[in-house]
């Protein structure tokens, strides 16, 4: 199985015909036909019907697609990876920072963009990776990571935690969930619903829990496994996912989509940026005083729509 076999399935099931796919992708309608059918072969299982007035997914290919369309989105943020990294210059201070987050789609876009605004704005060279709270713990511990951000506030032994900002908060929802054609969403819109708070993020999890106490929300999240599968059917039973809100990688995700809770509603993350006392060095301190002063300079609404993109 190859990447180009994935996006010709991906084509053919969205416009419903092999020639109208293999026109997108500038290859023959039989080059099409043939690059499905060696993938059906390799799988072992039908994917596409053939008919006469086009193609439709079996039952096995429409939950392919789903899984198709999660690995295009995965491999295009790898070349946006592979393309935008720019090795550190000779003598350039170089910046490692942890994001704690799990995976999810559009991880490589975001990782790129961070690296970016830092080298920008500092003219420091940052490697920027994810994982959840106890890897990005360890790693601040013994070196490994200069700095930390964390999505949701940490009380932390031994460690620094500073505000940086907040993040608007939304709600991953079907596509067949009459939410997920609204712009923003309210807590009433939720309540009833099966919500599950995001895996493996107590930080952000408990952020929310205070929040929802604090508004008096009748939502009571449940943990969830950070498993495709699991998270699919919440969603297929009307479900819905609290996360962070990130605007520039709003993408379709096992047939749902993020909507934004409503701004009056209240519903942020605070942003916090973890460091280990010990590292002073320039690099970490050039990237503390300018998050300090972006607070005292741009209004919080403001920095969360920036932070937000």
């Amino acid at each position: 199985m190859n990447i180009n076999q994935v996006r010709y399935f991906i084509s053919a099931v969205e416009r419903g015909s092999f020639s109208a796919a293999a026109a997108d992708h500038y290859i023959t309608a039989q080059g099409m036909s043939k690059a499905i059918a060696d993938l059906e072969h390799e799988i072992g299982l039908q994917l596409l019907v053939r008919k006469n007035r086009g193609v439709e997914p079996t039952e096995f290919g429409a939950k392919f697609y789903e899984q198709a369309k999660l690995a295009e989105r995965c491999f295009d943020n790898l070349e946006g990876f592979a393309r935008d990294y720019v090795l550190p210059a000779d003598g350039a201070p170089s910046l490692v920072l942890l994001i704690c987050a799990p995976s999810f789609i559009g991880m490589g876009k975001v990782s790129t963009s961070v690296a970016a605004f830092i080298r920008k704005n500092l003219g420091i060279n940052a490697s920027i990776s994810f994982g959840p709270p106890d890897y990005c713990l360890t790693a601040l511990s013994d070196g490994t990571a200069d700095l930390v951000i964390t999505i949701g506030k940490a009380s932390i032994e031994n460690i620094d935690c500073d505000p940086i900002g907040t993040i608007p908060c939304g709600a991953q929802i079907s596509l067949d969930n009459p939410l997920s054609r609204k712009k923003s969403i309210r807590l009433v819109d939720l309540e009833g619903a099966h919500v599950a708070f995001w895996p493996d993020n107590e930080f952000f999890n408990e952020s929310i829990k205070k929040r929802l106490a604090e508004k008096g929300a009748v939502i009571d999240p449940i943990p969830l496994e950070a498993d495709l599968e699991d998270m699919t059917n919440l969603l297929e039973r009307g479900g819905a996912l609290f996360l962070p809100y990130i605007s520039a990688i709003e993408d379709e995700v096992a047939h749902s989509i993020a909507v934004p809770f409503d701004p009056s509603e209240g519903i942020t993350a605070p942003l916090c940026l973890l460091g280990n006392p010990k590292n002073q060095s320039s690099k970490v301190q050039a990237l503390k005083r300018f998050f300090m002063a972006a607070q005292r300079f741009i209004s919080e609404s403001k920095a969360s729509e920036i932070l937000s993109q």
